[in-house]
């Protein structure tokens, strides 16, 4: 026994369920109550086991745990302190005993279907990887207006339209596997415990030989979002740093678009000129000077800078890749 099964609390465990859900939570304390409603309201007649992995865990969230046990086949792994999204991953996986293994990040919110739904794809096929995308709701604010909202649907919309090869870069907190990929592709690599993990992972088991769905039926709702710009260009810096790292240890070529119009040329050349910093950090305090000139500007004007903040943070990423000085964390 591992010292994550040791540390495994819950009520007692009989036959193995068909799906175990995973979910792991860090600082989560406001939100696990709307997500232990929406898995006490799930519609199944599926067995089916839920773990949450408190990463370092407030007392509070214990005390909303306990509230849920006598309504929920929960089952609680606790770390006495923070170790990284990843490992919490692990020991929740490697803790689950279902067929089926789902993970849902504790600021989702499933619908009642989200089990069953998950579990039928893994029906006549244990090489199919499934991923539902966020529909994120937004509170309000300048950010939200004039770039948050749609940029989420031109998102989604890019992702449903792609090919199917590239559905490994949105593996993230909404998705699911059969036990036996899990056990192919291995555990999360523990080294990404501040970003990237997801899509590390996801590039492994699409060499495994899964092929990933993106499945419009398990679109949900994510109510933390990226609610300003720079926290936005931040994590367009990592994200597109991590995504060049994976492609270039896997032998993929990154080229950069060639834009023929006149204007998207214009347009390349700013972002180019935008992406000469080195570090996250850079494109978090521009992304705050831009969340500072937003309620001043037009709308079309606000949706533009906040689009060269994110594009140039992505390229500067990528950019560090490349000259080997891009860095998590």
């Amino acid at each position: 026994m591992t010292e994550q099964r040791a540390h495994l609390e819950g009520p007692p465990r009989g036959a193995a369920p068909h799906v175990s859900v995973v979910v792991p939570s860090f600082r989560g304390t406001a939100l696990l109550p709307q997500l232990l409603e929406a898995f006490c309201a799930q519609q199944t007649g599926l067995s089916w086991e839920l773990i949450v992995v408190l990463d370092g865990a407030p007392s509070d969230s214990r005390r909303t745990l306990r509230e849920f046990e006598s309504d929920l086949p929960l089952h609680v792994i606790e770390f006495p302190i923070n170790r990284g999204r990843p490992a919490a991953l692990n020991a929740g996986l490697e803790a689950a005993r279902g067929e089926v293994l789902v993970r849902c990040d504790d600021d989702l919110l499933p619908d009642s279907d989200y089990i069953a739904r998950h579990s039928h794809w893994h029906d006549s096929s244990s090489a199919v990887g499934v991923v539902g995308l966020y529909r994120n709701v937004f509170d309000g604010g300048r950010y939200a207006e004039v770039y948050g909202r749609a940029n989420d649907e031109r998102f989604r919309s890019r992702a449903y339209a792609g090919p199917s090869a590239d559905a490994w870069v949105y593996w993230a907190g909404n998705c699911s596997v059969h036990r036996s990929m899990w056990e192919r592709v291995g555990p999360y690599d523990e080294r990404y415990t501040f970003y990237g993990e997801d899509a590390e992972w996801g590039r492994r088991l699409l060499e495994a030989g899964a092929h990933i769905v993106l499945d419009p039926g398990l679109e949900i709702r994510h109510t933390k979002p990226v609610a300003s710009s720079s926290v936005r260009c931040e994590r367009s810096f990592y994200a597109q740093g991590v995504t060049a790292e994976i492609e270039s240890a896997h032998g993929d070529p990154s080229l950069p678009d060639h834009p023929s119009r006149p204007r998207d040329r214009l347009w390349s050349i700013l972002v180019s000129i935008g992406a000469r910093g080195n570090d996250a950090d850079c494109y978090r305090r521009r992304g705050q000077r831009i969340d500072g000139l937003l309620p001043f500007l037009p709308k079309f004007l606000a949706r533009r800078l906040v689009s060269w903040g994110v594009e140039s943070a992505g390229a500067a990423g990528r950019r560090a890749v490349g000259t080997g000085k891009f860095r998590l964390g």
